[in-house]
């Protein structure tokens, strides 16, 4: 009996210790391990842009950069970076990849470095970068409006960011550029930022304009109030008292209208007709414009040189009759 219960006692004693070592080193069962992350979902949840090709390289750098950024948002590693950004290619471009893989059949070995050098040899070479920096040391404002020539200016000095390094740089090859009515008017002040320079750029423009505005009108009423006093010439009789000479102009007039080099006209403009006597004894008819000239409103903007315009159709591809 004695032995029995020293069984039973020992029996409880051992459950008791398995119980408090259950207690201490078990607990609740570990939880599952979370599901895979699909990345190519997350990637394409931000919606980032094919290519295709382009004919400026810093389009071909900006979408490099954009898939970059993208990528690293949706926590890629570097063999999805690849596999994704080679996913977005199309056209020539996904061709170029095509025969990329020729060289290197395994993906997997390719690095996200790797495969930035490989695109950027490819599509923003080295040579075009060259010919947009020198077309960026060689812009003018010419016919551009502020506005474009801002817009122009900001799309050029990418590819040439040594010469516009410092904001100083900046405003000094802003300047440069500007038509020398508004630089002249801005090269004798400060500014603390080359955007503040564009906004004055802008604000002297549009004063330019007005005053042009102004001008116009005011000649135009001038001219409307003078117009009374303009001679026509199709009343030459009463400029020339002489029979012979009114004879000689009725000749002249309808002799040129034979030719098709002049034609009636009812213009209230008009200049008086002189004629000088020859050596041997005939007329000569002179027109005498200087007060038609007086009151003409200037072309403010002359014929361009054609090295200009030669200049200007640097690296077009398509020409229309009308550019010609």
């Amino acid at each position: 009996m004695e032995q029995l219960l020293q069984a039973q006692t020992q029996l409880i004693q051992l459950q008791t210790r398995n119980m408090q070592n259950n207690n201490n080193t078990g607990g609740p069962p570990p939880p599952p391990p979370p599901p895979p992350v699909d990345r190519l979902t997350r990637f394409l949840r931000l919606r980032p842009p094919t290519f295709s090709s382009s004919c400026e390289p810093m389009v071909s750098d900006d979408w490099l950069r954009s898939i970059a950024r993208k990528l690293d948002t949706a926590q890629c590693t570097e063999v999805e970076k690849v596999r994704f950004a080679a996913h977005l290619l199309e056209g020539s471009t996904a061709a170029w990849w095509d025969n990329y893989l020729i060289t290197y059949p395994n993906i997997d070995t390719i690095t996200w470095e790797q495969f930035r050098t490989a695109f950027r040899n490819a599509h923003v070479p080295a040579g075009a970068v060259a010919l947009k920096k020198k077309e960026f040391r060689a812009l003018r404002q010419r016919s551009l409006s502020v506005n474009e020539y801002w817009e122009e200016f900001n799309q050029l000095a990418r590819y040439a960011p040594d010469d516009v390094a410092t904001d100083a740089a900046r405003q000094e090859k802003f300047l440069e550029g500007l038509n020398d009515e508004l630089s002249f008017q801005l090269m004798a002040l400060t500014f603390n930022s080359c955007q503040a320079l564009f906004d004055k750029a802008l604000i002297l423009e549009g004063k330019q304009k007005e005053i042009e505005r102004r001008t116009r009108k005011r000649n135009f009423h001038k001219h409307n109030s003078n117009s009374s006093q303009k001679l026509r010439t199709s009343s030459p009789p009463r400029h020339y008292g002489s029979s012979s000479k009114s004879s000689e102009l009725k000749n002249r007039i309808h002799e040129l209208q034979e030719k098709g080099f002049i034609r009636p006209s009812s213009s209230p403009w008009g200049a008086p007709i002189l004629f000088v006597k020859k050596k041997d004894g005939s007329f000569r008819m002179c027109v005498d414009y200087r007060s038609l000239n007086k009151v003409t409103i200037k072309n403010k903007y002359p014929l361009p040189m054609i090295n200009d315009l030669f200049d200007q159709l640097q690296g077009a591809k398509i020409f229309l009759k009308i550019d010609l």
